[in-house]
This record gives structure tokens, C-alpha cells and sequence, in this order.
């Protein structure tokens, strides 16, 4: 059976080595159109199916006085793969996805500064996820 959906993810990520005194927070949104195709039993539904769509990342960088605000839009592309037990009408199981971002344009603001955009320079961004599902 093939099923036809949307995601919307909204994603606070962590990023690592920050130094002291810089305060950074960077979020990243994702619009996929993600077909699952479901094969199994009546005991567990497996399935399966790629996911792409728009992708943006944003990060706001302070430092004393300074803010910094970067902004990456462009393609994402990835994986689901999950399983789900039914149980009556409903389903509960766990979903693995991998997302990857290939941004085509980068957008930089500083404090005084206006803002600049150009092409992105840089390599697509990666990240994996476990969620636990909820199907009705």
C-alpha cells in the first residue's frame, strides 16, 4: 500500500564548540513531501519511502553588542523507514529519518550592517532522528 503525506519539521538544534561569552541559537524547518510505501502483517506495519521538499536554517549569534543573524534556504531530501503495532484503530511504533539540506543561498545580517545574500559555498548539512509514532 502506498500512502501520500506532508512533513513539517521544526528542529532547535545544539550547536557544539560555542565559545564563552557567545550566545547562538539556530533553528532549522523543513517542508517534505515524504510517500511511505507499508508492507507486513496484521501483526506490524514496516515501511518505507523518501522525503524531499524546502529547506531553511537560521542562527542568530551574540556576542557583547554584536548580533550576527546567518539564514541558509535551498533543497532537503532524505529518508523514512519505521514500523508501527497496531492497536485497534490506531498504530504506535518508531520512525528512523534521515535529512539532508543542500542550501543554494546564504544570508548574513550583523549589528550596524545591511544584510547580504549570495550563493552557499559550503556542503549539505546532515542530521538523523528516532521519533516515536503515533498512526490513525
Amino acid at each position: 500500500m502506498l500512502s501520500l503525506n506532508g512533513e513539517l519539521n521544526i528542529d532547535v538544534l545544539n550547536p557544539k564548540g560555542v565559545p564563552s561569552g557567545v550566545d547562538v541559537t539556530a533553528v532549522a524547518v523543513d517542508m517534505f513531501f515524504s510517500p511511505l510505501w507499508h508492507f507486513g502483517t496484521d501483526g506490524v506495519d514496516v515501511f518505507v519511502g523518501p522525503r524531499f521538499g524546502v529547506s531553511g536554517i537560521a542562527i542568530s549569534e551574540k556576542s557583547g553588542s554584536t548580533t550576527t543573524r546567518t539564514s541558509y534556504t535551498g533543497i532537503g531530501y532524505g529518508l523514512n523507514a519505521g514500523f508501527g503495532i497496531p492497536l485497534g484503530n490506531l498504530a504506535v511504533g518508531g520512525m528512523f529519518s534521515y535529512t539532508g539540506r543542500s542550501p543554494s543561498e546564504g544570508c548574513v545580517e550583523r549589528t550596524g550592517y545591511s544584510e547580504t545574500c549570495g550563493d552557499y559555498q559550503g556542503d549539505d548539512l546532515h542530521s538523523v532522528a528516532f521519533s516515536g509514532i503515533l498512526l490513525f
